[in-house]
């Protein structure tokens, strides 16, 4: 993703994914949140495994992907279209098989 995308997104996120500071902590502010979510959705790592990259625990990993992944959603569906019908979701079905067919023959 380039900057420029993860700029767009953190300021379509940022008013949802604000939290407030405590006597006892710091917020996680919105641009790490993100950071953390976008390596989890682009790729096969682990709460675990981001916990070694972030520094931060498990738990609070997985409560942030969990919570910046519904803002996405609330942000961005607009700008993506779901099929809505059984036929829609058959088409992109068979025309990922055809894609994944050719790719494997190549």
């Amino acid at each position: 993703m380039s900057y420029t995308h993860f700029e767009f997104l953190l300021q379509k996120l940022e008013p949802i994914n604000v939290r407030k500071d405590t006597k006892w902590r710091e917020c996680i502010p919105p641009k790490y949140r993100v950071a953390v979510t976008l390596p989890f959705l682009a790729s096969d790592d682990s709460y675990r495994s981001l916990h070694f990259l972030f520094k931060m625990s498990s738990q609070i990993i997985s409560k942030i992907v969990l919570e910046v992944c519904v803002a996405i959603y609330q942000v961005l569906k607009d700008y993506v279209k779901m099929p809505i019908t059984e036929e829609c979701w058959l088409t992109i079905n068979i025309d990922y098989l055809i894609d994944f067919h050719m790719l494997l023959a190549l």
